[in-house]
């Protein structure tokens, strides 16, 4: 049997109106083989009884340690929460509506942390959905091509971006907690989509990496008729992440242009999702969307592409309409169009 150095992992959990599947949740982290953890349970002010379970299962259980937000701060915070309070060598995620399936998952990216004792992060890929309407588990068959996801940063980082494989959850990786810590690589407050700022700052910050094809992650998609929307939040998200990341000044130009390459494929979301916008906020973005068109010529990716050489044959405004309307059919089908005018 192969030598398994000890260290201690932190496994930060932000909880918030979970309390129907927290206890799958963690039965997921106390199954696993790998036991010196440290398991810490965010109540982000969740007005359900998942305050009291946290509470209840750090009785149970010495390794967990509880944090009660008195009010109700967002995901970000709460991780943020759980950074400060971690203690671990090494930080993973973990939501509190998903769960783990693979029992020896976290030993086996303890050793390739061993093997190589360089790596700043070991990363996986969501293999498994559950849609929680249905009970139906979805197998993502997509593998990574473990000899080009293993070396220095901007190597992968590059491979990952252009094959559209790039995933924003923090949930995917093993992290040295020191390298998060030190650069103070923090979730941006007030974001919904904090999870893309996030792995910006953390992929800047880094240097080594390493990847396994680990089906370990199982995420519970949660559908019903308004989460599924293109929520204005969400685009202002998109936009404030499209300029803070273009105008940024980073002293590292590859990476920056590597950057751009993600970049110019999240601006080529907005062309597809433009009628899914609300109208008024439709009009704001309008034209700063069209004076960072410029992005799309670090496009990569199939998507950014696409709108990129549209754009250039017919001109920005009928380009993003009609990426916006074929959206719109794909998602919606022909009574979608009535969102053109109503939204």
């Amino acid at each position: 049997m192969e030598f398994i150095k000890k260290m201690k992992i932190s496994v930060i959990i932000p909880v918030y109106k979970t309390e129907k599947y927290l206890d799958k949740c963690l039965q997921g982290v106390f199954e696993q083989t790998y036991k010196d953890l440290e398991i810490i349970l965010v109540d982000d002010g969740s007005p359900d009884g998942c305050p009291q379970l946290c509470d209840d299962y750090a009785k149970s259980d010495a390794r967990i340690k509880v944090i009660h937000n008195k009010i109700n701060e967002g995901a970000a915070e709460a991780r943020n929460a759980g950074l400060r309070a971690a203690t671990g060598e090494y930080i993973i995620f973990l939501d509190a509506d998903d769960f783990w399936i693979d029992k020896n998952g976290l030993i086996k990216m303890v050793q390739v942390f061993q093997k190589d004792s360089t790596l700043d992060i070991v990363f996986f890929n969501i293999q498994l959905f559950l849609i929680e309407n249905t009970q139906r588990f979805i197998k993502h068959v997509k593998q990574y091509d473990l000899t080009r996801t293993t070396g220095d940063r901007n190597t992968v980082f590059l491979y990952l971006t252009k094959i559209g494989f790039f995933i924003s959850s923090p949930c995917t990786q093993m992290i040295k907690r020191n390298l998060i810590i030190n650069n103070a690589v923090f979730f941006e407050k007030g974001l919904f989509c904090e999870d893309m700022d996030w792995k910006l700052s953390l992929w800047q910050q880094i240097k080594s990496v390493s990847a396994l094809n680990l089906n370990m992650y199982c995420c519970r998609i949660r559908w019903d008729s308004t989460s599924n929307e293109y929520k204005i939040q969400q685009s202002r998200d998109y936009m404030f992440i499209l300029k803070k990341w273009i105008n940024m000044s980073v002293e590292d130009k590859q990476f920056q242009s590597i950057a751009k390459i993600y970049l110019a494929d999240l601006y080529a979301s907005f062309y597809r999702h433009f009628f899914m916008i609300n109208r008024q906020y439709r009009v704001e973005i309008y034209t700063e969307l069209k004076q960072m068109k410029s992005i799309l010529l670090s496009a990569r990716t199939k998507k950014a592409l696409l709108a990129k050489y549209t754009t250039l044959l017919l001109g920005f405004n009928l380009s993003v309409r009609l990426w916006g309307l074929y959206g719109l059919l794909r998602k919606r089908g022909i009574k979608g169009l009535k969102l053109i005018f109503h939204n």
